[in-house]
C-alpha cells in the first residue's frame, strides 16, 4: 500500500471521518498484470444509522486496456444457531432452508439483481443495494458463502457483491475492461434498521 491518508477529526461526539486509501502500482501490480493501476477505496466511518455508501474507484494509468473483476466482500456476525434463522428475499436461487448451515454450508455463486435485504435474528435487518453510475450496474454476482462450525471461525455469513464469480477475470464476458487513463466506480449502499 503505497498511500494511506485519512482525514477525520475525533470529537466529543465521536469519530468523524472520511478515509481514502490508494493502492498504487509501484511494480507490485505490474507482477500480476501487465498493465499499471490505482485503486481509490474511500471509507465513511458512521455515526448513526444513515445509508453508507462503499464506492471503489478503479483507474487505469497505462496505454493498455486493464481486465478487472472487483467485489465487495462483507461478512456478517450470526451464531452458528442462528444461521438457519436468518431471512432474506435473495439472491434469486438461494434460499436459507436449502442448507443445514453444518456439513452442508453455501459456498455458491448467485445472480444479484442490485438489491438484497437480510435480517438478523434479534438484530434488525441490513439491505444491500448497489447504486448504477452513469446508469450503469457493474455487480452481477453474489457469492454467499459461511464456514462449518470445525473451523475456528464460523460465526459469520457472507453475501459479497462481485463483478463476476469465481474466475470471472478470465472470462472477458464476466469482467470489466478499465480503458487507458480512464477509471470505473462502483458504489454499493448499505442501510442498517435495529430491531
Amino acid at each position: 500500500m503505497r498511500h494511506l491518508a485519512p482525514d477525520y477529526i475525533y470529537t466529543r461526539q465521536g469519530l468523524q471521518s472520511n478515509m481514502l486509501i490508494t493502492i498504487s502500482d509501484e511494480g507490485r501490480i505490474a507482477s500480476i498484470t501487465p498493465v499499471g493501476a490505482q485503486f481509490i477505496i474511500p471509507f465513511r466511518l458512521p455515526n448513526n444509522l444513515e445509508p453508507q455508501a462503499r464506492t471503489q474507484s478503479v483507474g487505469s494509468r497505462n496505454t493498455d486496456p486493464m481486465p478487472i473483476a472487483p467485489g465487495f466482500h462483507p461478512y456478517f456476525t450470526v451464531a452458528q444457531e442462528e444461521k438457519a434463522a436468518l431471512v432474506t428475499n435473495g439472491p434469486p436461487g438461494f434460499a436459507v432452508g436449502d442448507f443445514d448451515w453444518v456439513e452442508h454450508i453455501p459456498d455458491n455463486p448467485y445472480p444479484f439483481p442490485h438489491a438484497l435485504h437480510l435480517q438478523f435474528p434479534g438484530r434488525g435487518a441490513l439491505s444491500i443495494e448497489e447504486l448504477p453510475q452513469k446508469g450503469q450496474f457493474s455487480l452481477h454476482n453474489m457469492q454467499v458463502w459461511s464456514e462449518p462450525p470445525t473451523k475456528p471461525d464460523h460465526n459469520f455469513v457472507c453475501f459479497e457483491p462481485t463483478v463476476g464469480s469465481e474466475d470471472a477475470l478470465n472470462r472477458p464476458a464476466d469482467r470489466l475492461t478499465i480503458e487507458p487513463y480512464s477509471s470505473h466506480i462502483i458504489m454499493l449502499q448499505l442501510k442498517a434498521t435495529p430491531s
